[in-house]
């Protein structure tokens, strides 16, 4: 696991700037001066092609009106999985952690993508989030948004 979330600490720093972790927790790291927030989790690829994670409730409090993401790493993974945390945030709000204050995750890893399984909130396809492009977004200004140049008013 330490090898795993270490090659990940290091390629997220050599993209996109220093990295902090946060107190109170192994997992969560502040990027680019706590303007995006990632929180790291990893598991084994099991049998059945399924990876799992606890996410606990408390860590994902810190993630909750921020540029953050929820990353899934697993052995022998070509590219991390980085997932909005925004994309989900209402679907964590709409349902209890388990009795140990965790909200239990599942990625199940398929030839035609990946579904994220959140426990009684069901599966949702993540495959577009695999890679670094979630982040890379984040950071990097988007060309459409601004304003354009006009020669009339």
């Amino acid at each position: 696991m330490a090898d795993e979330k270490n090659r990940f600490l290091d390629e997220l720093s050599r993209r996109f700037g220093q990295l902090r972790r946060l107190p109170g927790s192994q997992s969560l790291y502040a990027v680019t001066d706590d303007s995006i927030r990632v929180y790291i989790r990893y598991s084994k690829v099991h049998n059945t092609l399924k990876t799992f994670y606890g996410l606990r409730s408390v860590d994902l409090h810190t993630l909750e009106g921020r540029q953050s993401f929820l990353c899934f790493l697993w052995n022998d993974q070509p590219e991390p999985l980085i997932v909005p945390y925004e994309d989900f945030e209402d679907v964590f709000q709409a349902t209890s952690p388990a009795s140990d204050g965790q909200y239990k995750a599942l990625v199940y890893l398929q030839d035609e993508g990946f579904e994220l399984y959140i426990a009684q909130a069901g599966k949702f396809n993540v495959s577009a989030y695999l890679g670094w492009e979630s982040i890379t977004r984040a950071i990097e200004p988007h060309s459409a948004d601004l304003v354009p140049a006009l020669s009339h008013t």
